[in-house]
């Protein structure tokens, strides 16, 4: 037992050794990882033991500051993970990171997928006509940008720029009898709608919730469940990260958008890694079962993730 405790003592000290070189200080306010909900109803959705299931620390190629953002697919009796990645070797780097799995609880980070000299975020990855794309936020860049894979999931171009001159966040897609796409504009604060009939060109809809930070903007992706549509949001009335709310869709035409509340879906625990913000969610069922994707925020010490990761790892 005493060898047991030396031993896992020299390992979480050289991985904080580690974590130093990598410019990764002891004490340093740790942001976005990503976890993993379970449950038997889109309304009771509960966080699995190990969470989280990817962190900062599981990203190989760059130094990274926090994983965001996830957008899951499977593809063959495989789980590809898409999310955000903010590194810390260039501020005005955008960068997309994959990781892949058989099954949710056991994701493996791989590599960066896509990179661009600006700000990325929000990875949309769908399937349509038996390929994928990926909407991502590129607010930053002031255009909205459409890929496609060449190679899924590690090859991917830019297939369209649409609405350049806006400042645009989460783009959200749902299909129906066409493409209406959820976007928040952050030059007007409000949540705009976009219809397509074939993914080349988006024509205005409407615009809702100007300046209502509690509803205008996504906070995942909109899930199909037993015939009703939910869109998650993302309330940030008090503060960014504050909870994920649930909407469902009970009106969306050619003319008309109509949604009614329906409960808080994620919020903060007060402990752990997803202690102060949570703010996106990815749903997937299978076998009558639902599985939820997430991101949450901590300002826990960087040494309690260190452990973690050991932990998951090892034991």
């Amino acid at each position: 037992m005493q060898l047991f405790i030396v031993l896992l003592f020299i390992i979480f000290l050289l991985l904080t050794i580690q974590q130093i070189k990598n410019k990764a200080i002891w004490g340093q306010k740790k942001k976005y990882s990503i976890g993993l909900y379970k449950g038997d109803s889109i309304f009771n959705l509960t966080p699995i033991k190990n969470n989280p299931i990817l962190t900062k620390f599981d990203v190989t190629d760059v130094v990274a500051s926090f994983v965001a953002d996830p957008f899951i697919i499977e593809k063959d009796n495989k789980y590809y993970l898409f999310m955000e990645v903010k590194s810390k070797r260039k501020r005005d780097i955008g960068e997309i990171g994959l990781a892949i799995g058989d099954n949710l609880e056991t994701l493996k980070y791989q590599k960066i997928i896509i990179q661009e000299d600006f700000h990325l975020s929000y990875p949309y990855v769908f399937e349509y006509k038996n390929e994928f794309f990926m909407f991502l936020e590129s607010g930053e860049n002031k255009d909205l940008r459409l890929y496609k894979a060449k190679n899924f999931p590690f090859e991917w171009e830019l297939h369209k720029t649409f609405l350049k001159g806006k400042r645009l966040a989460d783009p959200t897609l749902i299909y129906l009898d066409k493409f209406y796409l959820f976007v928040t504009n952050m030059d007007n604060n409000s949540l705009d709608i976009y219809t397509s009939t074939n993914l080349e060109t988006l024509n205005f809809h409407s615009s809702h919730y100007k300046n209502d930070t509690s509803k205008n903007r996504n906070g995942g992706r909109i899930f199909i469940d037993n015939k009703k549509i939910y869109r998650f949001v993302q309330n940030c009335k008090n503060y960014y990260g504050e909870k994920v709310d649930m909407y469902e869709i009970t009106k969306l035409n050619n003319n008309e958008f109509e949604e009614k509340f329906i409960k808080t879906i994620l919020s903060p625990s007060k402990s752990g890694w997803n202690a102060k913000q949570m703010h996106n969610i990815d749903i997937l069922k299978e076998n009558n079962k639902y599985y939820a994707i997430v991101d949450g925020g901590s300002d826990e010490k960087e040494n309690f993730y260190i452990i973690n990761k050991f932990l998951r790892k090892f034991l």
